[in-house]
């Protein structure tokens, strides 16, 4: 037979702090959420396609574990905040997320930061550089990132396509 000796409850000392530290916001999902961000606003605008594609993303990714909608905007949220503590910079913020993030999971994503530059299917040149350094952030091969793009730009194809 075995027994178990549960530790007493002890308060958090900290639950009555305001605010959150970027450790306890940068958690997977939030972490994942930060390129598709930082790719929405390459543009300097939000469309709507970008804020639908990411709802369905976040809608049929295991990492994001079914989310409601309102689950997503806070992940929104809580990404662009992390970019916001990090002096507004995307660059330190990807590179945060680097460091969170196992190599698969930096790669995906990278794939759907992809999904996020084609979301409005207008690629600017000034997009295109944001994917550039955004791979680069994120320490992503250079031949794996080209075959990302070049697979989620054939996944966009429309109907007219020849």
């Amino acid at each position: 037979m075995v027994f178990s000796r549960k530790r007493a409850e002890r308060p958090n000392l900290f639950a009555d702090l305001k605010g959150k530290g970027i450790d306890e916001i940068l958690d997977v999902p939030v972490a994942v959420m930060v390129p598709m961000v930082v790719m929405m606003w390459a543009d300097q605008k939000r469309h709507e396609a970008e804020t639908e594609l990411i709802h369905a993303i976040c809608s049929t990714s295991p990492i994001f574990l079914k989310p409601t909608h309102r689950q997503v905007d806070d992940w929104i949220s809580a990404a662009e905040k992390v970019i916001n503590d990090s002096g507004s910079s995307e660059e330190k913020a990807c590179r945060r997320v680097k460091e969170t993030l196992t190599k698969p999971l930096r790669q995906t994503a990278f794939a759907f930061a992809i999904q996020i530059l084609f979301a409005d299917e207008k690629v600017t040149e000034e997009e295109k550089g944001e994917a550039d350094r955004i791979a680069d952030w994120l320490d992503i091969d250079r031949t794996l990132a080209g075959e990302v793009i070049k697979v989620i730009s054939i996944l966009r194809h429309g109907r007219d396509v020849r």
